[in-house]
């Protein structure tokens, strides 16, 4: 018998991938045997966990025939990874083998709090154009079944959202002066920049409003200022990699937007906004602080004043990542209708008060038809 992983099995997410960490999520593996099989379980993995690598070159230097100094060309690469959790089990077992029919089987679940939200990204590093960098945060979930002839599997990834919701912060402002000197020493006034955003949490691809005041009380006017989105990336190595390649940051302005500036002698006050996606449509990757990968983000005002130092706000933020609509746009296979819920045993078992309820309403095989 020939297993076909896209008519026999299913993992269906009931409840939606959230940043609630400890709470039960619940989803259901579905499964139609068209045939007689000599599979008697299915076995469920959960597992989470965060990898990078990169490459590095460097010049090493080394004493020569003649006594002076020659350098070489090293080339290297660095990885770390870790493994948050990973867990087997026996979803449901017949001892006599799986008969013919369709089934579903519902499970629970809970994710520890304190893990990273997910992630996945890869690009060049500042050094060289040729060296390349990658990093992941990953959690998925994989159901199988086993035969003599064969084995079916299908694994779904579950997406861990950025658990924002105790760091809003609506009201905040940030605030930077700068005076003005002719020859490095003859004041020639200041210039005051004030920035509150409307908030310190985003969703990616939303935008960010920022309202700004400008207090240009010196003898110079200001052209423009900048306002860009900035990702900040630190990856490090193994715990036991001793050499200094093991760490490495790297910087991207992701967005940015320019505006008029102010006259001398001016005020300005103004709401700005900045729309918090690339320019090439690229999807930006979420906040997330692992132990190998750390993807953080700030929203800069950058002001160029002659004669002064760049006056430069850096407002740091968090940055989630947008809702999944792929579920909303799914539909069921035909077969999934027929399917017939089945009880599982053990700690991953669902509540019957639950499966009567509305989180499994309108779910094949628990509700009314899709």
């Amino acid at each position: 018998m020939t297993l076909d992983v896209r008519k026999m099995l299913f993992i269906y997410r009931i409840s939606a991938d959230a940043p609630h960490r400890g709470r039960y999520r619940y989803r259901t593996v579905y499964l139609w045997i068209c045939s007689p099989t000599s599979a008697k379980d299915i076995k469920l993995k959960l597992k989470g966990y965060e990898k990078c690598e990169w490459e590095y070159t460097k010049q090493v230097s080394r004493e020569g025939p003649d006594g002076t100094t020659e350098w070489d060309t090293v080339q290297g690469k660095v990885k770390g990874d870790k493994t948050f959790f990973k867990t087997e089990f026996k979803l449901v077992e017949y001892h006599d083998g799986i008969p013919i029919g369709h089934y579903a089987y519902p499970f629970q679940y809970t994710l520890q709090q304190e893990i990273p939200g997910s992630f996945r990204m890869k690009g060049k590093t500042d050094h060289s154009n040729s060296n390349e960098w990658e990093g992941n945060v990953k959690y998925k979930v994989k159901a199988a079944m086993e035969a003599r002839d064969g084995k079916l599997k299908v694994t779904q990834p579950l997406v861990i959202r950025t658990d924002a919701r105790t760091q809003v912060n609506q009201s905040e402002t940030h605030e930077k002066e700068g005076t003005v000197r002719l020859c490095c020493c003859i004041p020639r006034g200041t210039v005051k920049l004030q920035a509150r955003l409307d908030s310190n949490v985003y969703e990616a691809g939303s935008t960010a409003r920022i309202h700004v005041n400008v207090d240009n009380d010196s003898s110079v006017d200001i052209d423009h200022f900048v306002l860009k989105l900035m990702q900040v990336i630190h990856l490090q190595g193994k715990d036991d990699d001793s050499h200094s390649e093991r760490r490495v940051s790297l910087t991207d302005t992701v967005c940015e937007s320019k505006y008029d500036g102010c006259k001398s002698g001016d005020k300005k006050e103004c709401d700005i906004e900045l729309v918090l996606k690339t320019g090439d449509g690229h999807e930006i990757q979420p906040t997330t602080k692992g132990g190998h990968i750390k993807c953080t983000y700030h929203i800069d005002i950058e002001m160029q004043v002659s004669w002064c130092p760049d006056i430069e706000i850096h407002a740091p933020i968090i940055l989630t990542a947008p809702s999944n609509n792929w579920w909303q746009q799914w539909a069921a296979p035909q077969w999934l209708v027929n399917c017939q819920p089945v009880p599982i045993q053990g700690p991953c078992a669902v509540p019957q008060p639950v499966m009567d309820s509305h989180t499994f309403s309108n779910i094949p095989g628990f509700g009314p038809p899709l």
